[in-house]
């Protein structure tokens, strides 16, 4: 029950847990986020939000300074490989396919985490290089549809 709950409030954009949904852009995006990311991976979802993990705490910076977040950010071969997708397709959602290819990618991991090792492990990226190789990262995130109507609720 905790979980259809937890989600509905995340898909309405309401705060609650770590980098809670809240208002603006950020909470806009924090609910895009969701959204491809129950759709890609419903059970990964339901265990952030079991954990209370919402992607303000985590993807909304990567995605806000296009994965230039300091030393922990992304490792560099793979903010590199994800500006050069951006800056070839010309489309802003490369960087929301990116965020969800990151987590998805992860999910071995994340599964297994409890919140404070999940929080640790998503907003310290730059020591995941063995598990984020580029070329895995940029497939996924490829092939990861993101739909303009989705895009839509950015604005």
């Amino acid at each position: 029950m905790f979980r259809r709950r937890g989600l509905a409030r995340l898909a309405a954009g309401e705060g609650g847990g770590f980098g809670g949904g809240g208002g603006g852009a950020r909470g806009r995006l924090g609910q895009v986020l969701t959204l491809v990311l129950m759709r890609e991976d419903p059970v990964l979802c339901h265990h952030l939000a079991d954990l209370g993990v919402q992607p303000g705490l985590y993807a909304c910076t990567w995605v806000e300074t296009a994965f230039t977040a300091g030393p922990r950010g992304l490792p560099q071969a793979v903010r590199a490989a994800a500006w050069d997708a951006w800056l070839a397709t010309g489309r802003p959602a490369v960087l929301l396919q990116v965020a969800v290819a990151i987590i998805i990618i992860s999910r071995h991991l994340l599964l297994h985490m409890e919140e404070g090792e999940t929080i640790q492990y998503l907003t310290n990226l730059s020591r995941s290089e063995e598990t984020l190789g580029k070329d895995a990262v940029l497939s996924c995130a490829l092939n990861i549809d993101i739909e303009d109507d989705v895009m839509m609720k950015l604005i």
